[in-house]
C-alpha cells in the first residue's frame, strides 16, 4: 500500500496564482483531489476559492463520495 501525491502550483501573474494537489492511497484505491485559486490583494491579504474532491473505487468504477467548495479572505490590517 502506497499513499503518492503531488502539489503542483502555477504562477498566472504576480497576483494570481492556482495550486493543486492530488493524492492517491493505492491499498484502498482512494483518490483525494485539492484546488485552490489565490489572489494576492496586497502582502498579508488574499482572497482564495477551492475545491476539496474524494473519489473512491466501487465496483470497478470510479465514484464521487465528496466534494466541497470554499471561500476565504485573509486580510492584514496596516497601520
Amino acid at each position: 500500500m502506497w499513499v503518492l501525491g503531488a502539489r503542483t502550483t502555477y504562477q498566472f501573474t504576480r497576483r494570481l496564482y492556482a495550486r493543486v494537489y492530488p493524492q492517491v492511497d493505492t491499498g484502498a484505491e482512494h483518490l483525494d483531489a485539492d484546488a485552490l485559486l489565490g489572489y494576492v490583494l496586497h502582502p498579508g491579504s488574499v482572497l482564495y476559492a477551492g475545491v476539496n474532491a474524494d473519489m473512491d473505487r466501487l465496483n470497478g468504477h470510479r465514484h464521487t463520495t465528496g466534494r466541497t467548495f470554499f471561500l476565504k479572505a485573509s486580510y492584514r490590517f496596516l497601520r
